[in-house]
């Protein structure tokens, strides 16, 4: 008999080490931080999926990558798991998160450098067109007229 892999079984083990967790922080630092992280932590959640969650999709859909996805969804599911009271979930939602904005920044990085490389390309074709210009620009043409006394 062969025995699936459900995320259902995982459920019960979750909600034992979320109580666990969260009962050793108010343990350790006492119920009014556990409140404040709580509520800090949705406040930070709710801004972030409003800031950069899924709208972000529409905004850049035409140069859609598999990256630009991954970014998108991590960074939208990582606030909507900081919503969720508890230290467990949140430290997931961070760890997305901070996948997500490395997933970003390496993104960006590769876009300016092909913008530099396009850039420098079409620089270097106009550098020469101007220096020809410049050159015809440089010659003053006179005309000295003699005048009879």
């Amino acid at each position: 008999m062969k025995r699936t892999f459900r995320f259902k079984n995982l459920t019960p083990i979750y909600f034992v080490l979320e109580t666990m967790i969260s009962f050793y922080f108010i343990f350790k630092h006492g119920g009014f931080l556990f409140l404040l992280e709580v509520v800090i932590t949705a406040l930070i959640g709710v801004k972030i999926i409003s800031k950069f969650g899924f709208l972000n999709f529409a905004t850049h859909i035409q140069r859609l990558t598999p990256l630009s996805m991954l970014k998108n969804f991590g960074i939208a599911i990582g606030g909507l798991l900081m919503l969720f009271p508890g230290i467990l979930t949140d430290l997931m939602g961070i760890l997305l998160l901070i996948s997500a904005f490395i997933t970003s920044f390496k993104e960006k990085r590769k876009e300016k450098k092909n913008y530099r490389n396009t850039q420098n390309n079409t620089y270097n074709y106009t550098e020469k067109e101007d220096t020809k210009k410049k050159e015809a620009y440089d010659i003053i043409d006179v005309e000295i007229i003699d005048e009879g006394k």
